[in-house]
């Protein structure tokens, strides 16, 4: 029976999106050996939280679905959050929302290393070759020569019970449905063994379907020429 369920299910994978729903059973993420995370980078603004685990990025506690690989500092700008990784300059609405990601193509600085603000808000930037300004529509760069002090977003701490918060949110997300029903399938949940349980099953279910079918073919021979032998009788006191 589990084999059946499982292949029906995996057959549907698409549509019962098996791939895009998580496991959040501890005990299931505990056999899997995945452990919760550590934070790698946090900062803040003055309203919201940027926090960096592993490749994800959450703001306000809550995950975005851009992947990064370093997280390099928040300032608030006009109404909106600029958050600097390493490749890329994020704008996003306070509530969250992606309105720009600003890269090479869009004439960003590269190797970004730090971002703050002067005094007369212009976003500044440390990156690879130096320290660029950019205009409140964030349409170009400019060597920052300015003698204005910049307040640079530094890195923040989290309280321990934000941190376990985080780490169970990105904990329950990290196994999809999909893998677990395929290592059911494939007997692989239980270990390098449970392939062998399952092949075992595989040949102990075979030998039955085969045998079942020798079975009724047995009997329906022997009917047959049961019913053979009575016609003849029949005959016969005609």
């Amino acid at each position: 029976m589990m084999l059946v369920i499982t292949g029906i299910l995996l057959n549907h994978t698409e549509r019962m999106s098996l791939d895009q729903n998580y496991v959040g059973s501890d005990l299931v993420l505990d056999w899997y050996g995945i452990n919760p995370p550590r934070i790698d980078a946090a900062f803040r603004t003055a309203r919201h939280t940027i926090v960096q685990i592993e490749d994800r990025l959450y703001f306000n506690y809550r995950p975005l679905t851009e992947r990064i690989a370093a997280l390099r500092g928040a300032v608030n700008v006009a109404g909106l959050v600029a958050i600097a990784v390493d490749d890329a300059l994020l704008l996003l609405t306070p509530t969250g929302e992606l309105v720009e990601r600003l890269g090479d193509a869009q004439g960003s600085p590269s190797g970004v290393r730090a971002i703050g603000r002067t005094n007369d808000g212009r976003v500044v930037v440390n990156a690879a070759h130096g320290l660029y300004a950019t205009d409140k529509d964030f349409l170009g760069w400019q060597r920052y020569r300015g003698k204005e002090c910049v307040r640079w977003s530094t890195p923040q701490s989290v309280s321990s019970e934000v941190a376990q918060e985080l780490k169970r949110h990105y904990r329950a997300h990290v196994l999809p449905l999909e893998r677990v029903i395929l290592d059911l399938h494939s007997g692989r949940i239980l270990g390098s063994w449970g392939v062998f349980v399952i092949d075992a099953a595989a040949l102990l279910l075979s030998f039955l379907g085969m045998s079942g079918c020798w079975l009724w073919y047995e009997r329906y021979r022997k009917r047959k020429a049961h019913w053979k032998v009575s016609a003849v009788h029949r005959e016969d006191r005609r």
